[in-house]
């Protein structure tokens, strides 16, 4: 998204800064985390592309309109963007949240004495290992065991897959495309690991994926930078 100049107004970025600061003093816990702003720029873009002027629709209809004109007015007034844009974040991060989580144990803790292990993963780590592990050779061994032998490290590009709901694996429109049904179908966000396997699935058929040559190229080259458009 650096190329679109509106994310670079100061304005652009003074509302996503204060909504992210808010956002994590309300949340302690995991606080802000490297991505989360590729998750909400995306909401605002969308909330103020929408967002209306009360007056001037109201001045463009007839006299004294409709209860939808009223409701419209109230529901994308252009002077609650930052407000709205912010309440469709937590509800996004209500399920997100748990992409950013760490798996470092209280200090202090006997899981903390132990020493790293694979219970102490976290959380989307073990869904890394999740779709790697389980989802992929249900429905392509073949690539999975292709994986595994040139020790593909699924955590690589699977983090940024997910933590950013494949924002930077697609063009921007494409995204917020995809989004709309993901959050139509699946606000749970329990889709996000089938979709990681159908993109698998989709560089897997559009390349010389299996074939020996395949074997000696760094796994940045095979899956890090997958661009997709609505092509695919």
């Amino acid at each position: 998204m650096p190329e679109n100049l509106y994310f670079r107004q100061p304005a652009t970025q003074r509302m996503l800064l204060d909504i992210l600061f808010v956002w994590a003093k309300l949340n302690p816990d995991c606080g802000y985390r490297q991505g989360m702003h590729e998750l909400l720029a995306p909401v605002l873009w969308v909330v103020e592309r929408d967002a209306v002027d009360p007056d001037s629709l109201a001045s463009s209809s007839p006299a004294g309109g409709d209860g939808d004109d009223a409701l419209v007015r109230d529901l994308f007034d252009v002077a609650f963007v930052e407000h709205d844009t912010f309440t469709l974040f937590g509800l996004v991060m209500q399920n997100a949240k748990a992409f950013y989580e760490s798996s470092e144990p209280p200090r202090g803790s006997k899981s903390s004495l132990k020493g790293p292990s694979e219970d102490n993963d976290s959380p989307i780590l073990q869904r890394c290992k999740r779709i790697f592990g389980h989802y992929l050779p249900l429905v392509d061994p073949a690539l999975a065991a292709h994986l595994r032998e040139i020790e593909v490290l699924p955590q690589i590009f699977l983090m940024r897959w997910i933590r950013l709901l494949y924002g930077r694996e697609f063009p921007f429109d494409d995204t917020l495309q995809l989004w709309d049904l993901l959050f139509a179908q699946d606000p749970s966000l329990d889709l996000v690991d089938l979709i990681c396997v159908a993109m698998l699935l989709r560089i897997r058929w559009s390349r010389e994926f299996l074939s020996p040559s395949s074997n000696h190229l760094p796994s940045s080259d095979l899956l890090g930078r997958t661009q997709y458009s609505n092509s695919h």
